[in-house]
Order: structure tokens, then sequence, then C-alpha cells
């Protein structure tokens, strides 16, 4: 299996993971940032679920990426080798895996650890 590199701007990372996990067969969620790229796209925390639905699963693994902003370019690139080492589709039937996409999209569509008001969310984490 070959590894897949990290994407250059976050548009890319977003619209790669989600066609892949669409393509996966995962379940699809979206979360909405009230910023903007600086392209002036949309930001958003995306969620792919895989397996077991919600209320069906005694075991969720949860895979985040972007906490930190710009790590998320490296945690984008291993969710899409996740997904595409076929793994996520071969689940045992009480289980599941949620992949959280750019917990932190301002951060990483900015390229930055920060969000939009300058906090670290890892460090301000509730």
């Amino acid at each position: 299996m070959t590894a897949i590199a990290p994407l250059s701007t976050y548009r890319e990372a977003r619209a790669d993971l989600l066609a892949a996990a669409e393509a996966g067969g995962a379940v699809l969620g979206s979360h909405p940032h009230p910023g903007a790229a600086p392209d002036g796209g949309p930001l958003a925390t995306d969620v792919a679920r895989f397996g077991a639905a919600p209320g069906e699963a005694d075991q969720v693994v949860l895979v985040l990426s972007g906490v930190h902003g710009v790590e998320g370019h490296a945690g984008s690139a291993l969710q899409r080798d996740l997904i595409a080492s076929g793994r996520l589709g071969a689940l045992p039937p009480r289980a599941a895996v949620v992949l959280v996409h750019a917990a932190n999209p301002y951060g990483m569509a900015w390229w930055r650890r920060v969000d939009a008001a300058n906090i670290d969310v890892n460090r301000n984490f509730v």
C-alpha cells in the first residue's frame, strides 16, 4: 500500500476526505464553522462513521484530526489512508469507527494552531 501524502489546502483535504468516506460507505455529517477559509470558501468539521449505527455499537473508535489546526493536514492524510486500506469496510458487526475531520477547521485552513478567536483548542478543551 502506498501512503497518501498531505494535501496543500484545507479545501483539497476536505474534498478528498469526504469523497473517500462516501465511496467507502460512511455515513457523513457536517458541522459548519461561521468563519471562512483564506479563499473565501466554507469551513466545517466533518464526521464520517463506518460500521454499526449509533446505539448499535458496543465498541467505537474515535479518530480526530486537526485539533491543532495546521497539523490537521497530516491527520487528514492519515484518515484518508485508513479509508483507502479497506479496513473500515470489514469491521466486526457491533463495532464502529468515527472519523472527525478538522476539529479546528479555521486553524487548518489558515495554517494556524489556534482557532478564529486566537485560542489554542487543545489547551482550552472543555
